[in-house]
């Protein structure tokens, strides 16, 4: 006889199949079969915020993840799930709050740090938005081009932020040393 953890699991595996493919009902109740074996089963609860998210229902969505989130509060994933809803919804501060959690739970989590840039530079703060995109960019060199790297680089330098510009430079030079 299976544990029932270990078969929430597998529901949840299999919802999250669902969701991929857009069946959002059966990926919901897929879930539901998850939480009646295991009601604290967060994985399930974070994957109904998603369907619940694809379907535009937010307010639900963010409930989904708080109750994720009571149940397992060190989980990078949720705090970013939940402050992509905030992002949405334009709480641009209450997403902000959520990503940097994310990043102290999970210091390599460039999509984090990436979603920070793009809210910093959304609300005008764009010697935030350079430093965190600096940082998503340490983590993930392959999500810019040599052009990006160095229009990053003049931009750190505008604030002062010279090591992170030297390292920019040193990045583009790389990419120009891999096409030479």
């Amino acid at each position: 006889m299976e544990n029932p953890e270990a078969a929430a699991l597998k529901f949840n595996e299999e919802a999250e199949h669902y969701l991929t493919q857009g069946n959002f009902e059966k990926a919901y109740a897929t879930c539901l079969k998850a939480l009646e074996l295991v009601p604290y089963f967060a994985p399930a609860s974070n994957t109904i915020g998603q369907i619940m998210e694809k379907i535009d229902a937010l307010d639900s969505a963010i409930d989904w993840y708080d109750k994720a989130l009571e149940k397992q509060p060190n989980l990078a994933e949720l705090h970013a799930n939940l402050g992509k809803i905030y992002v949405k919804q334009q709480q641009f501060h209450k997403a902000i709050t959520c990503y940097e959690i994310a990043t102290k739970l999970q210091p390599n989590f460039a999509d984090a740090y990436r979603a920070l840039a793009q809210i910093w530079h959304q609300i005008d703060k764009p010697e935030l938005a350079a430093s965190c995109w600096y940082k998503a960019l340490n983590l993930k060199p392959e999500w810019a081009t040599d052009l990006e790297y160095l229009k990053l680089a003049k931009t750190l330098l505008k604030y002062q932020l010279k090591k992170e510009a030297i390292a920019c430079y040193d990045q583009r030079h790389n990419f120009m040393h891999d096409w030479g």
